[in-house]
């Protein structure tokens, strides 16, 4: 496959046609879905969705995880007191 690419390349006639063919072949599969969808699409479907969310919100997940990390730290705390008596 390398070398097939290779000899296109260096012609630039067959080199012109493979890059069409290339962009046609790209173009039927996005109109069939069969590609995944761009950044650009996923941007303008989510970027309604983000006007309606907080700060706070976007950043809830790290407290979450400082909230587990204390809870955890906590009871580590009481199982050693519970050793303890």
């Amino acid at each position: 496959m390398k070398r097939y690419r290779e000899r296109i390349k260096t012609d630039q006639s067959r080199h012109a046609e493979y890059l069409e063919n290339e962009t046609k072949r790209w173009k039927r599969q996005r109109e069939e879905n069969k590609l995944p969808p761009l950044v650009e699409d996923m941007t303008q479907k989510h970027s309604s969705n983000d006007e309606n969310i907080t700060p706070e919100a976007k950043r809830g997940r790290k407290n979450l995880k400082k909230k587990r990390a204390n809870m955890y730290r906590r009871i580590k705390q009481l199982e050693q007191e519970l050793l303890q008596k």
